[in-house]
């Protein structure tokens, strides 16, 4: 076979790489494509990335996995809309013996049952003055109870404590929310044995007024930018924000106002003095407002505020707040 000159960009079989890796094509058709590689440097490198490509897909299946909480819900209730979920975990290494765990440690009651009757008082007050045809699926009470049966990681602790916080926070104040976050600060240096003396205490952040949420990152960003420094490590022991999140998820604080929170944090977690930091969005202004307050009276002890924050510093103003309050 005569050799052939590279070929114009319109003769490139672009179209063809994908399936001739895969087999998909005849016999005459893998021998053309395989006779324009062998004179064609572009497409030849375009092969090597493809096939790169293919063989990492195949090796990162669960790339392409359902969520566990899709699992779950398949193999306790049956919901698989479109049968997808179902066709994939019967194929799948890695989520079939997940299903079959599932199936084996049945769905337990997980929300206390005085958080529950908030839920549900919340829930049925949305709904009843909500008109029909702009009510949401989740206002299902006992949709919503389904969540809580299933394993706290499978839907994600950090998912089912923003939820609570936007059910049972007032409605008279909508705009405002705690805002709970996973970050544990695990990587942040600690000392190698807390004073025995040294007070709890906790970090909340309040977004009120923006126009939009915040994303889970960016809000994950915000608490990380908080982390204690050794020194504030050595005059108290800070509980984490994962900590919070989960005590929030488990009933034992109440987010619906600050007061409620504040006794179930010292209540539930022994925490002493709580950093509440606002952090309000208006009019293009960001402000941030901290305050020291201790848990046991609902007192402010300091406070600090800046009325304009440039939104690249906002990361950076709010840690500055929080170690001021805490070290002066």
């Amino acid at each position: 076979m005569a050799k052939i000159e590279p070929p114009s960009g319109a003769q490139h079989p672009d179209d063809l790489l994908l399936p001739y890796l895969e087999g998909m094509l005849s016999h005459d058709q893998s021998a053309a494509v395989e006779q324009h590689l062998a004179a064609c440097a572009d497409c030849s490198a375009q092969v090597l990335l493809l096939r790169e490509l293919l063989e990492n897909l195949r090796l990162h299946r669960e790339a392409f996995c359902p969520e566990p909480w899709q699992i779950f819900e398949l193999v306790h209730y049956g919901r698989d809309p479109a049968g997808s979920v179902a066709a994939h975990v019967e194929e799948c290494e890695i989520c079939a013996p997940l299903a079959q765990a599932f199936a084996a440690a049945p769905a337990r009651e997980s929300m206390p049952p005085k958080l529950w009757a908030q839920v549900s008082d919340r829930l049925a007050a949305a709904a009843h003055d909500a008109p029909t045809e702009t009510r949401q699926p989740w206002w299902n009470l006992e949709r919503f109870r389904e969540w809580f049966r299933a394993p706290a990681w499978a839907i994600g602790a950090a998912t089912v404590a923003v939820l609570l916080v936007v059910i049972l926070y007032p409605r008279e104040i909508p705009q405002q929310m705690i805002a709970m976050s996973s970050v544990s600060w695990e990587n942040v240096a600690k000392p190698k044995a807390f004073h025995p003396e040294a007070q709890r205490a906790a970090i909340i952040l309040a977004l009120r007024d923006f126009p939009a949420s915040l994303s889970k990152t960016r809000v994950d960003a915000l608490y990380t930018a908080v982390a204690p420094s050794m020194e504030v490590y050595e005059r108290y022991r800070v509980v984490p924000p994962a900590s919070v999140s989960e005590a929030v998820r488990k009933g034992a604080i109440d987010p619906s106002d600050r007061n409620t929170m504040l006794s179930g944090l010292r209540e539930g977690m022994g925490v002493a003095l709580a950093v509440f930091v606002t952090v309000r969005s208006r009019a293009e202004v960001t402000s941030i407002e901290a305050e020291l307050v201790d848990t046991k009276n609902g007192d402010v002890i300091k406070k600090i505020a800046e009325p304009s924050v440039a939104d690249k510093d906002l990361e950076s103003g709010i840690r500055k707040a929080v170690l001021n309050l805490l070290l002066q």
